[in-house]
């Protein structure tokens, strides 16, 4: 059996994650479950259209939820699609990648979202949604949930749309080089020299230090 091969993340998985996971799982694969968890996200849009629209000057909690959606959104990217389906992994995002191009359908995506279509059945008719709407045609398993994605898109462009700059992945081999100079400055220089040493660096510079 030939592997798929290996490819980086490009986003910061935290950064992507700390998002994704504010969205529900289980859920997110049969279509009942979508319907139930984009319905009130429709209704409540909608009733609060006017405070939705004040965004991010004014949050108000029942909104949370779109607040979520938005910053995803606000991130989208071949980069982003490509991290929640990559080929080497186990299709476990895909629910998520073709949901969120349900709602912002660009041509670029189409490819990120078929790499795992044949090993994911239960999933299938998600993808086929998001490329029903990459190509602008009706989706004739259910037209009414379609037209459901069209209300929460049309709810979510009454909200500015914020830049979501995901930091890039990390360079785990760089990382770890960084971390043998931080090592050899030490024991040159003591902890000054390593501070400093540390500063420098490209990677070790941007984690936090507890």
């Amino acid at each position: 059996m030939n592997l798929p091969p290996y490819v980086p993340p490009q986003l910061n998985s935290d950064d992507v994650w700390a998002l994704i996971r504010c969205m529900p799982s289980r859920s997110m694969v049969p279509i009942n479950g979508v319907r139930n968890y984009i319905t009130p996200l429709v209704r409540d849009g909608e009733e609060l259209a006017d405070i939705l629209a004040q965004y991010p000057s004014l949050r108000y909690a029942p909104l949370d939820p779109h607040y979520v959606l938005l910053k995803l959104l606000g991130g989208m990217s071949e980069a982003l699609i490509s991290d929640l389906n990559p080929p080497c992994g186990g299709g476990c995002g895909v629910q998520y990648a073709a949901f969120l191009v349900a709602l912002a359908p660009d041509p670029v995506y189409r490819k990120h979202l078929l790499v795992h279509y044949d090993r994911l059945p239960r999933c299938q008719w998600l993808v086929d949604l998001a490329l029903a709407e990459i190509d602008g045609r009706v989706w004739d398993v259910d037209p009414a949930f379609q037209q459901l994605i069209h209300r929460l898109r049309a709810v979510l462009a009454r909200a500015p749309l914020p830049s979501t700059p995901f930091r890039p992945a990390f360079d785990f081999q760089q990382e770890q080089a960084e971390r043998e100079q931080v090592r050899a400055a030490y024991r040159a220089g003591g902890i000054e020299a390593a501070i400093e040493t540390r500063a420098r660096t490209q990677v070790l510079s941007k984690l936090k230090r507890y």
